[in-house]
């Protein structure tokens, strides 16, 4: 969630907020690895245990276990991004646990979910 977002967006980012958005949210692979955290007032790391990150990788189409290790090789530990996160949101449990994480770092941004 940020005020501002890379270089090459910024001018929608600020197509956007001039529509006065309560928050921006973005989905940014390799965020911290790019060092383009400090550009955004909060960060939220969506993070799942290994062996369900796993699971759920090789359950896509076209998946395998040496495309998912070269991905992994480019990528911070997920320890380490939870640890630099403001939030984190631990999808590794059933969608209503998940849901309920979202809602309450919504209340704590003062964000309404929308229900």
């Amino acid at each position: 969630m940020g005020t501002s977002g890379s270089s090459g967006s910024r001018a929608g980012v600020e197509t956007i907020s001039a529509r006065n958005a309560p928050a921006l949210i973005f989905e940014i692979p390799l965020l911290f690895e790019t060092g383009s955290e400090d550009e955004f007032d909060k960060v939220i790391v969506v993070s799942a245990p290994e062996a369900v990150q796993r699971e759920r990788v090789l359950a896509r189409r076209n998946m395998t276990s040496e495309k998912l290790a070269s991905i992994l090789s480019r990528q911070m530990p997920d320890e380490e991004k939870r640890r630099r996160a403001d939030f984190v949101v631990d999808t590794g449990r059933d969608l209503s646990t998940t849901e309920r994480q979202v809602r309450d770092i919504l209340a704590c941004l003062g964000l309404s979910s929308g229900g």
